[in-house]
């Protein structure tokens, strides 16, 4: 009965991990997409390469977390 148990244990900390992980990443998704609207208001390509490959990265991450 406890080896269940601390696998449901287990199971429950890695689906918080994975859950607390994505709220992270989701908060950063909103800071970097703010950061990528002033970029193309002010027309900064520079800048918005490099807020797009960090995007393209954290969209990854995102993805595998899932």
């Amino acid at each position: 009965m406890s080896d269940l148990w601390l696998e449901k244990n287990r199971h429950q900390q890695a689906k918080d991990s994975s859950e607390s992980a994505n709220l992270i990443f989701d908060k950063q998704y909103e800071a970097l997409f703010a950061e990528y609207q002033k970029a193309v208001t002010q027309k900064d390509l520079r800048l918005l390469k490099e807020i797009t490959q960090q995007l393209q990265l954290l969209f990854m991450l995102r993805q595998q977390n899932s």
